[in-house]
Order: structure tokens, then C-alpha cells, then sequence
């Protein structure tokens, strides 16, 4: 009889390979750094609109997190500081669940915390272009 393999499963399997995916990029990246030219793409929504879109910070705050810079971080994009908690708590407790064949107990997805973070992106989108458009200058850093 088949096995239904559970969200957490599934999501289990995917952060392993964007780790995978992630390390690689990384390791491409020291090993050429010419390559870099190619990461920092300008956002497309920004030069048409001259909005900020949902994502807009997110590299700058992945970059200051990884150098330690987490109020920074925080600044130009609160959802991946919160996510980069959820993502490490989610799959270091799956781990363990797996390798101690569940006497500890990983993770597993809630509706809040997917609404949660639906919240912070928006409310972080709508805030900076609020400020924005009642500042007239860009608040990014």
C-alpha cells in the first residue's frame, strides 16, 4: 500500500534541494565572481511603475542578514529575516523528527503562520510605498 506523504514531507524534501540550490549558487559565486553581475537584477515592477513591488529589499535584506546586519536586514524587508527563522526552525526540527523516527516532534505548517507571513510582505509593500509616495523620496537603503 502506497504512502501519502504528508506537507511537511513534501516541504521537508523542496528546502532540501533550495539548500542544495542555494549552496551551489553560492560555491559558483565565490568560485566566478563574475557571475555576480548576473544576481543583482534590477525589479522590473519598480522601473514600470515606479512602485515598490512585495519583493522589493528582499536581496539587500538577505545580504545584510548573512553579513549579520539584522536591523538593516529587518529594514528593507522584515519577511525574510522571518522567514529565514521559520525555514532554519522548520527544517532542523524535521531533521530530527526523521532521524529520531519521531520521538521528537518537527514542525508542522500552520494556516497562521502562512498568513502570517502573506501579512508581513504585504503590510512591508504597503508601508514602504505609502512612505514613498507621502515622502517623495526612496526609503530603501
Amino acid at each position: 500500500m502506497k504512502q501519502r506523504r504528508s506537507l511537511e514531507d513534501i516541504l521537508f524534501v523542496m528546502g532540501l534541494a533550495a539548500t542544495v540550490f542555494v549552496a551551489a549558487g553560492a560555491v559558483l559565486l565565490a568560485v566566478f565572481p563574475g557571475l555576480r553581475a548576473y544576481v543583482d537584477v534590477p525589479c522590473r515592477f519598480y522601473e514600470i511603475t515606479g512602485l515598490y513591488c512585495p519583493g522589493c529589499g528582499g536581496t539587500r535584506a538577505l545580504r545584510f542578514l548573512l553579513h549579520g546586519n539584522v536591523f538593516s536586514s529587518l529594514y528593507e524587508h522584515p519577511a525574510v529575516l522571518c522567514g529565514g527563522i521559520l525555514f532554519v526552525w522548520f527544517m532542523v526540527s524535521q531533521a530530527l523528527s526523521r532521524l529520531t523516527k519521531g520521538r521528537v516532534r518537527g514542525l508542522i505548517v500552520r494556516d497562521w503562520m502562512v498568513w502570517g507571513m502573506l501579512i508581513v510582505i504585504v503590510g512591508n509593500w504597503i508601508i514602504k510605498n505609502a512612505a514613498m509616495l507621502l515622502l517623495g523620496h526612496d526609503v530603501l537603503l
